[in-house]
């Protein structure tokens, strides 16, 4: 073996085994973010100072948390966002029962035909992700390929968590 297919080699072998190593310290590095996000260290209220002892922390839904308690009944909100075209609006109707939505209507109040043909998208596929599930645990993001139309849901469903709080 020459010395220039010698030094090839060494070149290739070192490239990869860079490429391993930083392959593997991406995936240790997502591992332990997300088992971080698992625990929780609460505060000891009788004195002061912190618990240090690890509790499961089930709930990763930042937003609110499980042991909210939403009054049953229908809540009507206005959500809006920003789209190309400008400002658009959605209005959103919910009916909770345990917490959990047992009915859901869109409506359009869209400005722009093409954020109207957006919003007709989502309002033909987004109770899949609404209807039947419990209110914390809603997450539209990007239904039928209306992400802006989810912006404006979003902002509804705030509005509908706080008129519903118990």
């Amino acid at each position: 073996m020459s010395r220039t297919e010698t030094n090839k080699t060494l070149a290739s072998l070192t490239l990869l085994v860079l490429i391993v190593v930083i392959v593997g310290v991406s995936v240790a590095t997502s591992h332990k973010s997300a088992a971080a996000n698992m625990f929780s260290v609460a505060p000891n209220k009788n004195s002061g100072s912190m618990n240090m002892k690890a509790t499961p922390n089930m709930n990763m839904n930042t937003t609110a948390t499980s042991s909210s308690t939403y009054k049953d009944g229908t809540y009507t909100a206005t959500g809006s966002y920003t789209s190309p075209g400008g400002n658009e609006n959605l209005m959103v109707k919910l009916t909770l029962s345990n917490n959990v939505v047992t009915a859901s209507t869109v409506q359009s109040g869209a400005n722009d035909p093409t954020a109207e043909s957006y919003q007709s998208i989502f309002i033909g596929g987004y109770k899949k992700y609404v209807v039947g599930k419990k209110i914390t645990d809603i997450n539209v993001s990007n239904v039928s390929g209306s992400s802006l139309t989810s912006k404006g849901f979003k902002d509804a469903l705030k509005q509908i968590e706080k008129q519903a709080q118990a």
